[in-house]
């Protein structure tokens, strides 16, 4: 599976060949030094700036795998982030955007992936009687992100579940094909702003990705189907903040 990696800019979209062509390396080749992309400030601690909304936890990664996320070598991660900043809507479901942080060789990237509104956030839900959570991402560019909830703890004090919940993220990266990788069309989200066009909602070609085989398997199914990737589990996640709950 291919993917372009971590941008919206124009700019970037005329350096997609190179990219593609740097994708061949062997990911083994950690000396190698790669090129800046989607640069931002050093991640703030949570309670500040970029970081002040929304939940954020340490995301546990193989470099392997977070490579194969990224379509690319890395020099040297760290500090691998999962932030969600989602809010309810008035059918129970959650919309809002999920971003990956990470460091590498002293300098931080983002990831940003959205859910759409309402209407398309039907995957965004509070499962079996409350003990599961799972929400789809789509960033228009790389792929789809799932984000589930799949650890709630309850001290049994009649107080309810804490706040501090324990999760896993998986990925999809599009099957762009094209020249070198590069995909004979853009998302349709990029071709027609106006229409929200998601990729769970596409039924066929490159930037279709359906993260469970129906909407009422995701009713009982808190991971999504084999075709996804696991990138790394989290733990202590403050769900209030990550869902902007009341307190």
């Amino acid at each position: 599976m291919k993917k372009l990696l971590l941008t919206l800019t124009l700019a970037f979209s005329l350096l997609s060949v190179s990219c593609a062509k740097e994708q061949t390396a062997t990911n083994n080749n950690q000396s190698e030094q790669v090129e800046p992309i989607n640069p931002v400030d050093p991640v703030i601690p949570e309670g500040d700036g970029e970081l002040s909304s929304g939940g954020v936890a340490n995301l546990e990664v193989t470099t392997s795998r977070f490579e194969e996320f990224l379509t690319r070598p890395t020099n040297r991660i760290s500090d691998v982030k999962i932030k969600l900043d989602l809010t309810k809507n008035n059918d129970d479901t959650f919309s809002g955007k999920a971003t990956v942080y990470f460091t590498d060789n002293g300098q931080t990237y983002f990831v940003e992936f959205y859910s759409g509104g309402q209407e398309h956030s039907q995957y965004n839900k509070w499962i079996n009687d409350g003990r599961h959570f799972h929400a789809v991402f789509d960033d228009f560019e790389l792929g789809m992100l799932v984000v589930t909830i799949d650890r709630v703890y309850d001290l049994g004090d009649g107080l309810g579940h804490e706040e501090s919940v324990d999760g896993s993220v998986f990925f999809y990266n599009y099957d762009l094909g094209g020249y070198l990788g590069v995909p004979t069309a853009p998302h349709p989200q990029r071709m027609f702003p106006r229409v929200d066009s998601y990729c769970w909602e596409i039924r066929r070609g490159p930037y279709s990705c359906k993260p469970y085989s129906s909407l009422s398997a995701a009713n009982t199914q808190v991971w999504p189907d084999d075709h996804l990737r696991l990138l790394g589990r989290f733990t202590g996640l403050n769900v209030n903040n990550a869902l902007n709950l009341e307190d």
